[in-house]
C-alpha cells in the first residue's frame, strides 16, 4: 500500500468515527406539556380497563407507554405513560397517589429486588421482582407541575436512594393526564438496553400496572467496534477508487 492510500484511509476513518459520533439527540423537555413526546412511536399499548377494583373504585388506567434515549450528547432515559378515567381523564388524586417507573437494567428477571407495595402490604404480587431501580413520585392531591422524584436502587438486600431527577405531569382537557420523566443513563449503570414498566397507585382505587411494554435503547457501538467499522468502510473506498482508477 502507498503512503498516499494510507492516508487516504485515515481521513475516511476519521469522518466515518465523527458521522457516528454525530448521532441525532432527542427533544424532550420535562416541562408538563406531551406536544414534544407526539413524534416518537408508542412502545405498546396497556390492556383497556384492566386496573383493579370495579364500579366507582375502578382505577385510574395506564393506557399509552413510550421511552426515548437522549443521544451521545445527552446522555439520558426519557420516560412517559398516558392515564384515563376512571370517570374522566381529569387527574383527581387523593394524598396517597403516587406513580412509579419500574427499571430492569440488566433485563433479567431473576436479578435484582421487589420494590415495596404502594398500599397495603398485604396486597401480595402487587410489585414484580427483578427490578434493579425505581423512580417514585408521591403525587397526592394536587402535584406541582414539575417535581424532583427519588431514584431507589436495589443494594442486593434492601432499596437506597440513588438521587433526584426530574419529573412533570399534565393534563389535557378531560381526556387523559400523564407523566413525563428522565434519569441520566450513568445513575442506571449505563446500560444500553433496558425493560421498564409503570405503575400508578390511588388510594380507594387500588393500582394498575403497565406491564406488557419493553423498551429498548439501541446499542450504543463500543469505540472498538466503531474503529474496526471505520477501518472496513475506508478499507472499501480505497478498494473502489484503485478499481477506478486501474
Amino acid at each position: 500500500m502507498t503512503t498516499t492510500a494510507a492516508r487516504k484511509m485515515a481521513v475516511a476513518g476519521v469522518v466515518v468515527l465523527i458521522t457516528f459520533g454525530a448521532l441525532p439527540a432527542c427533544a424532550i423537555t420535562i416541562d408538563g406539556s406531551d406536544a414534544d413526546w407526539n413524534v416518537y412511536d408508542w412502545q405498546g399499548t396497556d390492556p383497556g380497563a384492566d386496573g383493579t377494583g370495579a364500579g366507582h373504585n375502578l382505577s385510574y388506567d395506564i393506557q399509552i407507554m413510550r421511552s426515548v434515549w437522549g443521544g451521545p450528547a445527552n446522555d439520558r432515559f426519557y420516560f412517559y405513560f398516558r392515564v384515563w378515567g376512571p370517570q374522566t381523564g381529569t387527574y383527581q388524586g387523593t394524598n396517597n397517589s403516587q406513580a412509579r417507573i419500574l427499571i430492569d437494567a440488566d433485563r433479567n428477571p431473576a436479578t435484582g429486588g421487589t420494590p415495596p407495595n404502594a398500599g397495603n402490604p398485604s396486597d401480595a404480587g402487587q410489585m414484580p421482582g427483578g427490578i434493579e431501580y425505581y423512580l417514585y413520585w408521591s403525587m397526592g392531591n394536587s402535584p406541582p407541575n414539575t417535581a424532583n422524584v427519588t431514584l431507589y436502587y436495589w443494594t442486593g438486600t434492601t432499596w437506597a436512594v440513588q438521587g433526584t431527577y426530574q419529573a412533570a405531569w399534565g393534563q389535557v382537557g378531560t381526556t387523559y393526564w400523564f407523566i413525563e420523566w428522565q434519569v441520566p443513563r450513568s445513575a442506571i449503570g449505563n446500560p444500553n438496553a433496558i425493560h421498564w414498566q409503570a405503575f400508578f397507585f390511588q388510594k380507594n382505587k387500588s393500582w394498575d400496572f403497565a406491564r406488557n411494554t419493553v423498551s429498548n435503547k439501541a446499542a450504543i457501538p463500543e469505540p472498538g467496534t466503531l474503529a474496526l467499522l471505520a477501518l472496513g468502510l475506508a478499507g472499501l473506498a480505497w478498494r473502489r477508487r484503485r478499481a477506478g482508477g486501474s
